[in-house]
Protein backbone atom coordinates (compact mmCIF):
# COMPACT_ATOMS: atom_id res chain seq x y z
CA UNK A 1 0.00 0.00 0.00
CA UNK A 2 1.33 3.36 -0.96
CA UNK A 3 0.10 4.99 2.26
CA UNK A 4 2.79 3.26 4.35
CA UNK A 5 5.57 4.80 2.27
CA UNK A 6 3.92 8.21 2.42
CA UNK A 7 3.67 8.04 6.21
CA UNK A 8 7.33 7.00 6.55
CA UNK A 9 8.36 9.83 4.22
CA UNK A 10 6.12 12.31 6.05
CA UNK A 11 4.58 13.37 2.74
CA UNK A 12 1.67 15.14 4.39
CA UNK A 13 0.46 17.04 1.34
CA UNK A 14 -0.22 13.76 -0.50
CA UNK A 15 -1.61 12.05 2.60
CA UNK A 16 -4.00 14.91 3.34
CA UNK A 17 -5.06 15.07 -0.33
CA UNK A 18 -6.02 11.37 -0.08
CA UNK A 19 -8.49 12.01 2.76
CA UNK A 20 -12.15 12.22 1.94
CA UNK A 21 -13.51 15.76 2.38
CA UNK A 22 -15.74 14.42 5.15
CA UNK A 23 -12.76 13.01 7.08
CA UNK A 24 -10.53 16.02 6.39
CA UNK A 25 -13.19 18.26 7.90
CA UNK A 26 -13.42 16.18 11.07
CA UNK A 27 -9.89 15.04 11.92
CA UNK A 28 -6.43 16.54 11.84
CA UNK A 29 -4.70 13.27 10.97
CA UNK A 30 -1.25 14.84 10.81
CA UNK A 31 -1.45 16.30 14.32
CA UNK A 32 -2.93 13.08 15.63
CA UNK A 33 -0.11 10.90 14.29
CA UNK A 34 2.71 13.33 15.04
CA UNK A 35 1.47 13.73 18.63
CA UNK A 36 1.33 9.95 19.03
CA UNK A 37 4.87 9.52 17.72
CA UNK A 38 6.14 12.36 19.92
CA UNK A 39 4.71 10.50 22.90
CA UNK A 40 6.50 7.32 21.85
CA UNK A 41 9.79 9.22 21.44
CA UNK A 42 9.40 10.66 24.92
CA UNK A 43 8.53 7.26 26.41
CA UNK A 44 11.50 5.60 24.69
CA UNK A 45 13.81 8.59 25.34
CA UNK A 46 14.61 8.93 21.64
CA UNK A 47 15.91 12.02 19.83
CA UNK A 48 13.34 14.60 18.75
CA UNK A 49 13.89 13.73 15.10
CA UNK A 50 13.31 9.96 15.48
CA UNK A 51 10.66 8.78 13.00
CA UNK A 52 9.52 5.35 11.81
CA UNK A 53 11.91 4.14 9.10
CA UNK A 54 9.55 1.57 7.58
CA UNK A 55 5.96 0.39 7.46
CA UNK A 56 4.14 -2.88 7.05
CA UNK A 57 0.56 -3.32 5.90
CA UNK A 58 -2.02 -5.88 6.92
CA UNK A 59 -5.59 -6.09 5.71
CA UNK A 60 -8.67 -6.92 7.73
CA UNK A 61 -11.91 -8.47 6.42
CA UNK A 62 -14.31 -6.02 8.08
CA UNK A 63 -16.67 -4.20 5.72
CA UNK A 64 -18.38 -0.82 5.95
CA UNK A 65 -21.27 -1.96 8.16
CA UNK A 66 -18.93 -3.60 10.68
CA UNK A 67 -16.71 -0.51 10.65
CA UNK A 68 -19.68 1.72 11.44
CA UNK A 69 -20.49 -0.52 14.40
CA UNK A 70 -16.87 -0.58 15.60
CA UNK A 71 -16.23 3.14 14.92
CA UNK A 72 -19.54 4.95 15.51
CA UNK A 73 -19.51 8.38 13.88
CA UNK A 74 -15.97 7.94 12.52
CA UNK A 75 -16.68 6.38 9.10
CA UNK A 76 -17.36 8.56 6.07
CA UNK A 77 -21.01 8.07 5.04
CA UNK A 78 -19.85 7.74 1.41
CA UNK A 79 -18.00 4.53 2.31
CA UNK A 80 -20.67 2.06 1.20
CA UNK A 81 -20.74 -1.57 0.13
CA UNK A 82 -20.44 -0.48 -3.50
CA UNK A 83 -17.62 2.06 -2.99
CA UNK A 84 -15.65 0.13 -0.34
CA UNK A 85 -12.08 -0.86 -1.25
CA UNK A 86 -10.74 -2.22 2.02
CA UNK A 87 -9.77 -1.80 5.64
CA UNK A 88 -6.42 -2.48 7.22
CA UNK A 89 -3.53 -1.42 9.37
CA UNK A 90 -0.36 0.41 8.46
CA UNK A 91 2.09 -0.43 11.22
CA UNK A 92 4.85 2.16 11.51
CA UNK A 93 7.91 0.14 12.42
CA UNK A 94 10.79 1.06 14.71
CA UNK A 95 14.41 0.54 13.73
CA UNK A 96 16.32 -2.45 15.09
CA UNK A 97 18.16 -0.33 17.68
CA UNK A 98 14.96 1.13 19.19
CA UNK A 99 13.37 -0.43 22.29
CA UNK A 100 10.06 -1.51 20.68
CA UNK A 101 8.94 -3.06 17.42
CA UNK A 102 6.68 -0.25 16.22
CA UNK A 103 5.60 3.32 16.84
CA UNK A 104 1.95 3.07 15.90
CA UNK A 105 -0.82 1.16 14.18
CA UNK A 106 -2.70 3.41 11.76
CA UNK A 107 -6.05 1.83 10.88
CA UNK A 108 -7.59 3.11 7.67
CA UNK A 109 -10.68 2.44 5.61
CA UNK A 110 -10.50 3.13 1.89
CA UNK A 111 -13.24 3.65 -0.65
CA UNK A 112 -13.55 4.64 -4.28
CA UNK A 113 -14.64 8.21 -4.97
CA UNK A 114 -14.95 8.86 -8.69
CA UNK A 115 -12.09 6.49 -9.52
CA UNK A 116 -9.74 7.63 -6.76
CA UNK A 117 -8.99 5.71 -3.57
CA UNK A 118 -9.73 7.95 -0.59
CA UNK A 119 -9.36 7.47 3.15
CA UNK A 120 -12.72 7.53 4.88
CA UNK A 121 -11.62 6.19 8.28
CA UNK A 122 -8.44 6.93 10.23
CA UNK A 123 -7.47 5.81 13.71
CA UNK A 124 -4.04 5.82 15.37
CA UNK A 125 -3.43 3.29 18.13
CA UNK A 126 -0.51 1.96 20.11
CA UNK A 127 0.99 -0.97 18.24
CA UNK A 128 -0.07 -4.51 19.11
Amino acid sequence: MRLGGLLVAGDWSVIEASLSPWLAGRQDVRSELVSHIEGMREEWELPDDAWPPAASVDTNPLGPDELRTHYPGQVDPDMTDTSFIGYGCVQLLASDDEPHDAYADVWVGLYDADGAAVVGLWEVLDPD
